[in-house]
């Protein structure tokens, strides 16, 4: 049974907070090594002002960068926001959500890196591989720091969701509407966490101000912290009063990742002092559909840019050794040559097999709808 430590926080207060996040380390006698670069996984999705709730809180984030500064360590702020991930993004994101300021208070970094890698998942469940943010690679340590929101689809957001934010931002929207439920999301998350485990020693929850159903901030006076990510979501749960059913701790239950009648162990403040009988919440059955606009999967499928083999194909394979998703097979025609055939529910847009080709026989198509369906997703994402 994991240990969760609550504080109450009543407001964004620096010195508050960096005394908190030091006696609930304390209290899980949480160690970390000197000298080791350490990554801040903050919850950024989206350029917005830290007032609307639905990113990372500077102040949370600088008052965690200043007690690993105190350990030694060297920070890096990292996330992928939706849209494209680019550096002019990126730029904008970290403007708006006070990132750049706690880079400007700090020694932190803020990452630009944009480079991808592919980290096999050899037993997942929804994925065998991961194209994730190269970043992983170049730090020691991962702290999860996320924040506790409900979203208008997805239902609850909290610590294991936030795990979405390491896949580049493109892909992500490729990623929802390839799974159907909840639980195919769950899933995928694990398969995500379990390609990041060994370097993820540490999660936080940031609900201090929760974000409601509508989209409401709500002074929710919660910063909890725990080393093991699925019983810090478990905690919140019980505090909003949400089932376990709508959510992924039945998966992390199945998976022997928590213990299946006590989820975790509170320590610190009594989780009394935070449950809350009317937080607005939006109930998600499992059976419920991710992306609304997979009630148009036709249109979805016809219209997403993709990448296709020219009739000229000189069937070397290059393309399909590289593939990180096996989505390319190798076949003969009629005249017994070998040519590329890409299975489209396997392709997640990666352009890996488009820069290997060294024939240039992979075009990048971008349908006539493609415009008007980023414009939709964009519209759902926000």
């Amino acid at each position: 049974m994991a240990n969760v430590v609550l504080n109450k926080i009543e407001e964004y207060n620096l010195a508050t907070i960096e005394q908190s996040l030091k006696r609930s380390m304390e209290s899980l006698r949480f160690t970390i090594k000197p000298r080791s670069r350490v990554m801040i996984k903050a919850c950024l999705p989206s350029n917005t002002s830290p007032d609307e709730a639905k990113t990372s809180n500077p102040v949370v984030v600088q008052a965690l960068v200043n007690v690993l500064l105190e350990h030694g360590c060297r920070c890096v702020i990292v996330d992928s926001p939706f849209k494209k991930f680019s550096k002019e993004n990126l730029q904008q994101v970290y403007l708006n959500t006070g990132m750049l300021e706690v880079e400007n208070l700090t020694k932190c970094e803020l990452s630009y890196n944009l480079k991808t890698c592919v980290v096999p998942c050899p037993n997942g469940i929804r994925a065998k591989s991961h194209i994730l943010l190269d970043e992983i690679n170049n730090v020691d340590y991962i702290i999860n720091l996320s924040k506790i929101r409900i979203h208008k689809t997805l239902g609850y957001l909290g610590a294991t969701s936030n795990l979405f934010g390491f896949v580049p931002g493109e892909i992500k929207t490729r990623i929802l509407n390839s799974v159907s439920t909840i639980a195919d999301f769950d899933n995928y998350l694990l398969d995500l966490y379990n390609t990041i485990k060994d370097k993820l020693v540490l999660n936080i929850a940031d609900a201090i101000v929760a974000l409601e159903e509508g989209e409401t901030p709500r002074m929710l006076s919660c910063l909890a912290v725990s080393e093991n990510i699925f019983s810090l979501d478990a905690a919140m749960l019980s505090i909003l009063g949400i089932t376990s059913e709508n959510s992924i701790i039945n998966i992390a239950r199945e998976n022997n990742l928590i213990d299946i009648n006590r989820p975790f162990r509170i320590l610190g403040e009594d989780i009394v002092k935070f449950k809350l009988d009317n937080f607005k919440i939006k109930e998600c059955p499992l059976s419920t559909i991710i992306n609304p606009l997979k009630k148009q999967k036709s249109f979805i499928f016809a219209n997403q840019k993709r990448v296709a083999v020219t009739s000229t194909c000189k069937g070397c394979s290059i393309c399909s050794k590289i593939c990180p998703t096996q989505a390319i097979e190798m076949k003969l025609d009629k005249n017994n040559e070998l040519y590329a055939q890409i299975d489209y529910s396997k392709c997640i847009f990666c352009l890996k097999c488009y820069t290997a080709c060294p024939y240039r026989e992979i075009k990048i198509v971008e349908p006539a709808g493609y415009k008007r369906l980023q414009a939709e997703i964009e519209k759902q994402n926000n």
